[in-house]
């Protein structure tokens, strides 16, 4: 009999455990497996609406690693792609260089502002290809779940946006009256930053 009460404290101790530490180990999961639903999605895109991707991205510009997860191809635009989890509602100004995150009604936490960063990418890949203004766009894409509260003043050609609104997004783009890339002017912009590559610059050596 005090095997059996031992048994169901301890059964009890341990479901009291995981109940409170459910909702951070799903958090951990997600988060972990988000890059390579994003990645799915994007590749997903690419295959549907025949465009070009390179992934994992790694540029060498200016003695400085450039980072990107995906850069993607279309018709009128070059999409540099990188990618956030936030398991609260984050909002702040693109100017600022923090943002808060909101992880409860007494627990606002400050985080970096991601657009800064992935601005300043966006420019040295720009300068370094000398492509023609407008053509690149930097999109911070954060998981479906995250309430992206009144991110304000962001310029054009800089977004942070849902996974879910990404192919909408892209698609209503290439539905506008933005001319196309010159079909010559994108293969040579993707042989430029393929061969800006890290991998490639060491096969060459």
């Amino acid at each position: 009999m005090l095997v059996v009460l031992i048994v169901v404290i301890t059964l009890i101790i341990i479901a009291g455990i995981l109940l409170i530490l459910w909702p951070k180990l799903v958090s951990l999961r997600e988060r972990k497996l988000f890059a390579r639903i994003v990645g799915r999605k994007v590749y997903s895109l690419a295959e549907d609406k025949d465009f070009y991707v390179i992934n994992q991205v790694a540029l060498s510009i200016e003695n400085k690693i450039i980072h990107f997860d995906h850069i993607l191809f279309t018709n009128k635009f070059i999409y540099c792609i990188g990618t956030k989890y936030y398991d609260a509602p984050v909002s702040g100004n693109y100017e600022d260089a923090q943002w808060l995150k909101y992880n409860s009604s007494s627990n606002i936490e400050r985080i970096k502002n991601p657009m800064l960063l992935a601005t300043a990418r966006l420019n040295y890949i720009k300068s370094s290809v000398n492509a023609m203004d407008g053509i690149f766009v930097s999109v911070i894409l954060v998981n479906d779940t995250c309430i992206l509260d009144e991110i304000k003043n962001c310029p054009p050609g800089n977004y942070i946006m849902n996974l879910n609104e990404f192919r909408k997004f892209v698609e209503v783009n290439e539905k506008s009256d933005i001319p196309d890339i010159d079909q010559l002017c994108l293969e040579d912009l993707v042989q430029k930053i393929y061969k800006k590559t890290i991998k490639n610059e060491e096969k060459n050596k």
